[in-house]
């Protein structure tokens, strides 16, 4: 069957394997999770996998992986992997690994580096790679110095890998940035680890806050104050003569009030919290968050928008929503909210809108902003309501394995693995599948 995982929440799952074959000296498996976005079950199912879980006794197998860059790149960064101890050498520009015992599987690393500025050349680059005392060079990738078309591909600036060929580098800028990965296969002796898998990247989660306008608390309907008292937003005018004017720099956040009594100046509830803004203070402008972002990162988003009951009859707000560059003030809004609301009812009707946006290359800063375009009232001190704004990434279920075997085994012995699943992204996940295959020589022991 499957299950739910919330975000933050860990699930274990134990079973327990017999040894039928001991003559296999060491057994390994990797269990693989197969789910869903609960919100966005329409969309495809994602997959990871656990780490790979041994018992049984490995022949030790030093290794180590020797990478130098090609000149006209400049070093940013490596990461390690397995146990890996790395260094950088920049007197000869050479990034090296090293395992004192390389496990069975596919063991990936990486090196980022960055086009330099004056470079005007090709890139050809390879690794060395020694296991247990054999050498061998990984294939070469090839990248050169864009000329006239401005073209960003192969694992460049976080897009998809491509190595590129000889006759057919991978295009760059002075200035962008590649990460080269190095995948060190080291199959067992039955060569059964060719099938295992290497776990799949976390999304990058997004730094935003108070998207219910829960900070500060207030304890009267309406409170209006400078934008540096307001945890995460940012206000702009719409009109440029604003721009230097104290109200231009104001945030109003409200608390409800009953609908009627109030002619609708207030929404009825607030359907995530406790409290809600008002986009308009005291001029027409701007809400805006600006984040960090990863590009190529699918986000999705959310808000609720009301229109403020200011005039008697058919109230209708408009107002767009923008994720765009840090800085940027024009482009397609994602979104265009347009909400009504009759003065003096006793129903209030918020809008919720959702979307996903995918972060396009190079923009490692991304504003998300609402942008006030016309009230009922045409009072721009006054409209558009705001609450339960979100920005996040998808569920992301680690797994990590483990069992309890010390060593050698023999045939009838009982090893238990045990399998912690837990939900490390943002969005809670749905129809949570986990499975396993059981290493040869082994089988499932009952009772």
């Amino acid at each position: 069957g499957s299950f739910s995982a919330d975000c933050a929440n860990e699930y274990t799952l134990t079973f327990k394997v017999k040894v039928t074959d001991d003559s296999k000296v060491y057994y390994e498996n990797q269990a693989k999770v197969v789910y869903k976005d609960r919100n966005h079950e329409d969309e495809s199912d994602y997959t990871n996998y656990s780490n790979i879980s041994a018992f049984g006794v490995k022949p030790v197998q030093p290794a180590s992986v020797t990478d130098k860059l090609p000149d006209g790149l400049t070093y940013v960064g490596h990461t390690d992997q397995s146990g890996s101890v790395s260094a950088y050498n920049n007197v000869t520009n050479t990034v090296t690994w090293q395992w004192d015992d390389l496990p069975y599987g596919t063991t990936t690393v990486t090196v980022l580096v960055q086009v330099e500025p004056d470079s005007e050349t090709e890139f050809v680059n390879k690794a060395e790679v020694d296991i247990n005392g054999r050498a061998s060079e990984t294939n070469a990738t090839y990248h050169e110095i864009l000329d006239v078309t401005h073209v960003k591909t192969a694992h460049l600036n976080e897009g998809i890998a491509n190595p590129g060929t000889e006759t057919n580098p991978v295009k760059v800028r002075n200035n962008d940035y590649i990460t080269y990965d190095i995948l060190v296969d080291n199959p067992s002796p039955s060569g059964e680890s060719g099938g295992f898998k290497p776990k799949a990247p976390r999304p990058s989660k997004i730094d935003f806050i108070n998207g219910s306008f829960e900070q500060p608390v207030i304890s009267t309907s309406s409170w209006i104050q400078n934008q540096s008292q307001v945890n995460g937003w940012f206000t702009r005018p719409t009109n440029p003569a604003h721009l230097g004017n104290p109200q231009s720099e104001m945030i109003e956040i409200q608390k409800p009030v009953s609908a009627g009594g109030a002619a609708g100046q207030f929404a009825a509830y607030a359907p995530d919290g406790n409290q809600y803004a008002e986009l308009n203070a005291y001029v027409e402008g701007t809400l805006y968050q600006t984040v960090d972002t990863v590009p190529g990162t699918k986000v999705y988003w959310e808000f609720y928008h009301g229109a403020r009951g200011y005039i008697a009859g058919n109230n209708t707000d408009k107002m767009n929503f923008y994720l765009r560059p840090e800085g940027a003030t024009t482009g397609e809004p994602e979104a265009v909210a347009i909400d009504s609301y009759v003065a003096g009812s006793a129903t209030y009707n918020w809008g919720h809108y959702t979307g996903s946006y995918v972060v396009p290359p190079g923009q490692t800063r991304t504003e998300f902003s609402f942008e006030s375009v016309s009230t009922t009232s045409n009072n721009t001190a006054a409209g558009h309501y705001l609450d339960g704004i979100r920005l996040y990434t998808n569920s992301y279920i680690d797994l990590m394995k483990s069992n309890n075997s010390d060593g050698t085994v023999t045939n009838g012995e009982i090893v238990e693995y045990e399998i912690k699943a837990k939900n490390l992204g943002e969005s809670d996940a749905s129809g949570v599948v986990i499975s396993d295959v059981l290493p040869a020589g082994t089988e499932l022991a009952t009772g």
